[in-house]
C-alpha cells in the first residue's frame, strides 16, 4: 500500500514538472542570462515571441554585442539599463537564407542590463538568432561621483589618472589646487571614439581654456597645454558634449612648475604699486588671471635710470614707464618665449619725482609668463672726484663715498684702496708722462662710478 502511494506521488510530481516546463516554453516571454563573454543561441517561435536576457556587469567597461538574426522580416532588439533607459534599439532584417547582422559597442558603468529580442509585432516573424558578447574592463582611476565642482576628484601632480566617459556618465571633473603662482601643464591622451571636450575653469566657473580633440580607441589623440595661473582653486572638466555616444577611456597627467616670482601682489595699478628696489633683480609673473604688474620708482634727484628686462613671456610683454601725471615716457614691446627669452635694456634721465613702470599682457591674448626686471639709478652710485694729476705728481687723490672701494688702473696694473670716513682716498705713483690715462673707479653695493684723467704738464 505504501509502495503504491509512493509511486503515485512520484508520478504526480513528474507530471507537475512537465506541465511547468511546457508553460515556460510556450510563454509569450522568457528570461535568460546573457554572458559577459560568450555566445547564446535563441529562436523566436509561436508562443515564445519575446525573450529577455539579463546582463550583469560587475565593473565598468566596454562591451561589444554582435547580433545575428534569421528572424523573418524584422527582429527587434532592445538593450536597456536598470532604469529602463535605452542603450540602443534596432530592427534587423533577415531570414534563414540571408541572416542580418548588427554590431554595437558601448561603454557602460557597472550594473544590470536587459536585452530583449522579439518579432516585429506582426505575429508572423519567427526564426533563429544568436548573440555574441565580448567585454573589456575600463580599469579606471576616476572616483565617482565626480560630475561637478562640488564633487570634483583631486588631481595629484605627476600622477597619471585613467578616466572614463560612458553612456551613463558623460562628464568627469577634477580639482586642482595651486598654492603658488606658476605654470600648470595638462597632458591628456584620449582613447574616446569621437570627440573629447576639455575645459579648464576657475572657482567662479569662468573658463580660461576650452577645446576639443578627436581620436579613437585604436588611434588615440594627444592634448598638451601650458597655462600660467595665480594661486587658487581650478578644475579640469573632461566630457562628451553630443548625442553621438563619444565615449571611452582617457589618461590625464597634470604637472606644475612654480614661477618663483618675488613680486608682491596686488600690484595691478598705481594705487597698489610697491616700491621697486634699485639694483636688485626681481622676478615677475603675468598669468591668465593677473595680466599686469605696476611698480613705483622714486627718484630723489635728477638721475640716469636704467631698465633691464629679460622676458620669458610668450610672444610679447608691453613695458611702459610713465610719470605721476600718467604721461608716457617710454613704451616698448619685448618679444620672447620660455625657451628663447627676449632682452630689453634702456636708459633714461629722470628728474626728481615719482614714476611708475608697468609690465603687462597688452591685448589679453594669453601673452603670459615670467620676466626678470632690474632698475638702476645713478643717484645711488658713489660720488667721485679726482684731483688734477701732472707730470710732476707723485700721488693720485680725490674724494668719494666713505668706505667705497676705489680702484686705480694705469696701463695693465690696478691698485685698490678703501675710502676713509670722510671719503678721501690717495694712491702713490711714480711720475707719469704727459698724456698718460689713469682710470679711477669707486664701487659701493649698488655699482661703480668711473672717471678717467690724463696726466697734464
Amino acid at each position: 500500500m505504501k509502495r503504491s502511494m509512493y509511486k503515485m506521488i512520484s508520478s504526480l510530481a513528474v507530471m507537475f514538472v512537465m506541465i511547468l516546463t511546457v508553460v515556460n516554453v510556450n510563454a509569450a516571454e522568457s528570461q535568460y542570462t546573457l554572458p559577459v563573454q560568450g555566445q547564446v543561441n535563441g529562436e523566436i517561435i509561436k508562443g515564445n515571441e519575446k525573450q529577455t536576457y539579463e546582463l550583469e556587469l560587475t565593473e565598468a567597461g566596454r562591451i561589444t554585442i554582435d547580433l545575428n538574426s534569421s528572424i523573418d522580416s524584422n527582429g527587434n532588439f532592445q538593450f536597456k539599463d536598470s532604469q529602463n533607459n535605452y542603450i540602443f534599439q534596432t530592427y534587423i532584417e533577415g531570414d534563414s537564407k540571408n541572416p542580418g547582422r548588427a554590431v554595437y559597442v558601448r561603454d557602460l558603468e557597472k550594473g544590470t542590463y536587459r536585452l530583449t529580442v522579439s518579432n516585429d509585432d506582426t505575429g508572423g516573424a519567427l526564426g533563429k538568432y544568436f548573440i555574441k558578447t565580448t567585454f573589456k574592463a575600463a580599469a579606471t582611476d576616476d572616483v565617482e561621483p565626480n560630475n561637478g565642482t562640488a564633487e570634483a576628484q583631486k588631481l595629484t601632480f605627476g600622477k597619471k589618472t585613467r578616466g572614463y566617459l560612458s553612456t551613463q556618465d558623460t562628464v568627469d571633473v577634477y580639482g586642482i589646487q595651486l598654492t603658488k603662482a606658476g605654470t600648470l601643464t595638462m597632458d591628456l591622451s584620449s582613447y574616446v571614439d569621437g570627440y573629447t571636450m576639455i575645459q579648464l575653469i576657475d572657482e567662479y566657473n569662468t573658463q580660461f581654456y576650452g577645446t576639443y580633440i578627436r581620436g579613437t580607441s585604436k588611434n588615440p589623440v594627444k592634448f598638451f597645454q601650458h597655462v600660467n595661473l595665480e594661486p587658487g582653486q581650478y578644475y579640469l572638466r573632461v566630457y562628451e558634449d553630443s548625442s553621438t555616444d563619444d565615449t571611452g577611456v582617457y589618461e590625464v597627467k597634470a604637472t606644475f612648475v612654480s614661477a618663483l616670482n618675488t613680486e608682491v601682489e596686488p600690484n595691478n595699478g598705481t594705487v597698489e604699486a610697491k616700491a621697486f628696489p634699485f639694483y636688485k633683480t626681481q622676478t615677475g609673473f603675468l598669468s591668465w588671471n593677473d595680466q599686469i604688474d605696476v611698480y613705483k620708482i622714486s627718484i630723489p634727484k635728477t638721475s640716469k635710470v636704467g631698465i633691464d628686462m629679460t622676458s620669458y613671456v610668450k610672444d610679447h610683454a608691453a613695458v611702459t614707464l610713465f610719470d605721476a601725471n600718467n604721461n608716457k615716457l617710454m613704451d616698448q614691446y619685448v618679444y620672447g618665449s620660455a625657451k628663447m627669452p627676449g632682452r630689453y635694456k634702456e636708459f633714461i634721465t629722470l628728474k626728481r619725482g615719482t614714476y611708475y613702470l608697468s609690465v603687462r599682457d597688452d591685448y589679453g591674448t594669453d601673452d603670459t609668463g615670467k620676466y626678470k626686471l632690474k632698475v638702476t639709478s645713478t643717484h645711488l652710485l658713489p660720488a667721485l672726484s679726482v684731483n688734477k694729476v701732472t707730470a710732476r705728481s707723485t700721488k693720485v687723490s680725490g674724494k668719494t663715498e666713505k668706505g667705497a672701494t676705489v680702484t686705480m688702473t694705469i696701463g695693465k696694473k690696478s691698485y685698490k684702496r678703501t675710502a676713509d670716513e670722510k671719503g678721501n682716498y690717495s694712491f702713490s705713483i711714480s711720475k707719469q708722462k704727459v698724456g698718460t690715462s689713469i682710470k679711477i673707479s669707486s664701487k659701493n653695493k649698488y655699482g661703480s662710478s668711473v672717471k678717467t684723467v690724463k696726466v697734464s704738464k
